[in-house]
């Protein structure tokens, strides 16, 4: 669909005042239900004018971040993080590309997911840097007694993106997990996994 450039200009303007009216009103409502009001997350990004093609390339590189994960094609994954991501998304320390790549393998191993990225807000975007948050929900298929069951993890993804700047691309560079929370029948996780949850206090023992 197109729009005319006093259309996107509008539309701009709009987004930028409500993002304010919603920071004012969070600094002298703290009970409000606005965005950023959130008992867990309370800080709102600064809502400006962003590159669209930068977002469109970023917003691409987390749905092929998805559909690795759901394919088992965990090499795929070197097209959306850096060779020396160390991403702090699980109990233990996990340095680089490589290690990243195990340990989402042995994770996920055995597993039927589908993982979905629905909310991606970027900014802070520089010629060769930016950031991102983005909301996901993984979902995990039970399989012999547990056919029919499922478990569902609610997540926010907190992401730096550095572009290369000999081919142009995007990665992330570093990156950070968040959960709202879980939900669903738990015998479709693996008993790692499960042990894995009840020690992040996710889950009762």
């Amino acid at each position: 669909m197109l729009y005319s450039i006093s259309s996107l200009a509008a539309f701009l303007s709009l987004l930028l005042a409500t993002g304010r009216a919603a920071a004012q009103n969070n600094a002298s409502n703290p009970s409000s239900d606005a965005v950023g009001a959130s008992p867990i997350f309370t800080e709102v990004p600064p809502v400006a004018v962003a590159d669209p093609y930068v977002i469109e390339a970023i917003t691409q590189k987390l749905a092929l971040y998805d559909i690795a994960l759901d394919t088992k094609n965990f090499t795929a994954l070197s097209g959306t993080f850096t060779d020396d991501v160390n991403p702090k998304v699980a109990i233990v320390p996990i340095n680089g590309l490589a290690a990243y790549e195990a340990f989402l393998q042995a994770d996920l191993e055995g597993l039927k997911t589908k993982h979905t990225t629905d909310t991606v807000f970027v900014y802070d975007i520089t010629p060769y840097s930016a950031q991102s948050i983005s909301y996901a929900d993984a979902i995990y298929f039970g399989s012999g007694d547990a056919l029919g069951q499922v478990f569902m993890f609610y997540e926010r993804f907190n992401d730096v993106w550095s572009k290369n700047k000999i081919d142009g691309s995007w990665k992330i560079s570093e990156r950070s997990l968040d959960f709202f929370g879980v939900g669903g029948n738990r015998t479709a996780l693996s008993a790692q996994q499960q042990a894995n949850l009840v020690k992040a206090g996710l889950l009762p023992p």
